[in-house]
């Protein structure tokens, strides 16, 4: 049989061996997790420097791609201007064949400020009227570039608006041409200055507003007195 002393020792060496052994494993694994830290880390550094490089290449080509949209920008500018030189020289090889008057008339044509014309008016009634009176003709053969008949609900107060101080003697003009034009008391028109509209409303433009419909059968009435002297109309026209 065997020493019971013996016995008791046996034991006490492998469980003295299985912690040595649990730490060599541990051990072992914390190394292997450094290395692969340290891999992940240099290969982490590895890309970081390719994206440098990408980068730098890339900011390259985007100052050559600025520097090339410049000289387009130059190049239009400069395409541009002959555009605009070429066109004057076309315009005055143009007119170089026009009479000084032709020319003369062309400049004060593009120089002049545009005199237009809206009619507003009340009621269908003043409408015929006015279309009767060929109103819209006459402002035209004046010059005046004419619009209308514009039906109304309110404001026609028989007033010729003008919506800048210089377009006064405009104002006046036109309410002048269109009392000899329509010859009705009832429709006599004023200038009217109509401020806050400026920024609105261009130079050189006016409104008719025409708010009182006339007493008469505009209609029977030309045809009774053209009956008696066909010329009499016209003579009231002009």
């Amino acid at each position: 049989m065997s020493d019971p002393e013996q016995i008791f020792r046996k034991p006490r060496k492998s469980v003295t061996l299985i912690p040595a052994i649990g730490l060599l494993i541990i051990l072992i694994g914390y190394v292997f997790v450094i290395y692969m830290v340290k891999d992940a880390s240099d290969r982490l550094a590895s890309k970081r420097s390719d994206l440098a490089v990408v980068t730098e290449e890339l900011n390259a080509k985007l100052d050559t791609m600025t520097t090339l949209n410049n000289s387009i920008r130059v190049l239009q500018a400069e395409r541009d201007s002959m555009e605009r030189s070429l066109a004057k020289i076309d315009s005055i090889t143009k007119y170089t064949t026009y009479s000084p008057v032709t020319i003369q008339k062309i400049i004060t044509a593009a120089t002049t400020t545009p005199k237009v014309i809206y009619v507003q008016v009340s009621d269908e009634k003043t409408r015929q009227f006015c279309a009767d009176r060929k109103l819209l003709v006459q402002l035209k053969e004046r010059g005046y570039s004419a619009y209308g008949y514009e039906l109304v609900r309110s404001g026609a107060n028989n007033s010729v608006r003008y919506f800048h101080a210089e377009d006064e003697q405009l104002a006046q003009d036109v309410a002048k041409v269109t009392n000899n034009v329509l010859n009705e008391r009832s429709l006599f028109l004023k200038p009217v200055f109509s401020q806050g509209y400026g920024q609105k409303v261009q130079k050189g433009q006016v409104e008719i507003w025409l708010g009182v419909s006339p007493k008469v059968d505009v209609a029977k009435e030309i045809r009774v007195r053209q009956e008696i002297d066909p010329t009499i109309l016209k003579r009231e026209i002009k």
